[in-house]
Formats: structure tokens, C-alpha cells, sequence
């Protein structure tokens, strides 16, 4: 009698999840700014025109590992920039102005400039674009004209009285300095 055949057991595939790179990592250190604002945050890390899709799950992103943890590169960086207005207010007041002190420092490194600028609770569209207008004419004050610049008004829930419109700064983390 032939022996018994024993099906083999399947195993699903494990998922491994993305790895997240740390924010200073996602800049190159000349990019920061001297300070730290509340304002900062580094949100991702994409290959080049792949916005759409999350962080480390691009296909073709290249990874190396480094004595001191996983690090990521990729072409583009994305560093946004929380701009506070007051409700009903268009015009920036003191921390709007630090806010895009910020910008002005990292805005030369930038290939492209995205602002998202809310809609008060009443959604009031006019305002959200006054908001976007100030923050554009602060940008060209600030010389940063020359890149190319997306405004979109969106629905977003204030926080105690203030609302942030979001500046996301594309860095493109191949070019060399002065292109």
C-alpha cells in the first residue's frame, strides 16, 4: 500500500508593515530651521510623482539601512506648515507671521508650493480664498514667487477660535542647492 499523502499546511504571507521615517530624516539638515515652531510638521516622504500613495509603499523606492536605524530615499519631501488665522480674520497676526517666517526660510529649497486654506464653520468660501491671497502675497514678499503655487479652499473644523490654512512646501531631495 503506497503511503498516505499529506497536504501541505498553508501559511498566509506575513505583512510587513511600511517603515515610517523619521521627520529630521525626511530634510536635508541644511533645510531646518534653526528654531523649532509648533507650526512644523514633516508629513511624508514620496517618490516623484507619486503623491497619491502612502509613505514606503511606492513601488521602486529605494531603501538602505544605516547604523543608526532604516532610512528611506526618495526624491521629494513634503513639509507642511500650519498658518493660524483668527475666525472671520483673512489678515495673519503675530504667529501667522512667524508661521510663514518659517516658510521664508525653507521656501528657496522648495520645488513647489501648496496652500490649503479653510472654509469657516458658516463656509464662507470668499474667506477661505482671502486667507489663501494673503498667504500668496506673503510668499512673493518673501521672494517665493518663482515656484509654482496650488491654492485650494477646504472644509475644516477650527480649533478654539483659530483656523489653519496648511502651506506644504515640495522639496525635491535630489537637486542640488541653488537649482
Amino acid at each position: 500500500m503506497p503511503p498516505k499523502e499529506v497536504p501541505p499546511k498553508e501559511v498566509p504571507p506575513k505583512e510587513v508593515p511600511p517603515k515610517e521615517v523619521p521627520p529630521k530624516e525626511a530634510l536635508p539638515k541644511e533645510a531646518l530651521p534653526k528654531e523649532t515652531l509648533p507650526n512644523r510638521q514633516v508629513v511624508r516622504v514620496m517618490a516623484k510623482n507619486e503623491d497619491s500613495l502612502p509613505p514606503a509603499t511606492v513601488a521602486g523606492a529605494a531603501t538602505e539601512q544605516e547604523e543608526s536605524g532604516p532610512a528611506v530615499v526618495n526624491d521629494v519631501a513634503e513639509y507642511k506648515v500650519m498658518v493660524p488665522f483668527a475666525m472671520g480674520k483673512t489678515l495673519l497676526g503675530k504667529d501667522g507671521e512667524k508661521a510663514m517666517g518659517e516658510i521664508a526660510q525653507i521656501g528657496p529649497i522648495a520645488k513647489e508650493i501648496r496652500i490649503r486654506a479653510p472654509v469657516d464653520p458658516g463656509g464662507n468660501l470668499q474667506r477661505a480664498y482671502g486667507r489663501a491671497a494673503e498667504i500668496h502675497r506673503m510668499l512673493i514678499k518673501a521672494g517665493l514667487g518663482r515656484h509654482p503655487i496650488t491654492i485650494e479652499a477646504v472644509d475644516a473644523v477650527p480649533d478654539r477660535n483659530v483656523v489653519r490654512a496648511e502651506v506644504a512646501l515640495i522639496v525635491d531631495l535630489k537637486a542640488k542647492p541653488g537649482q
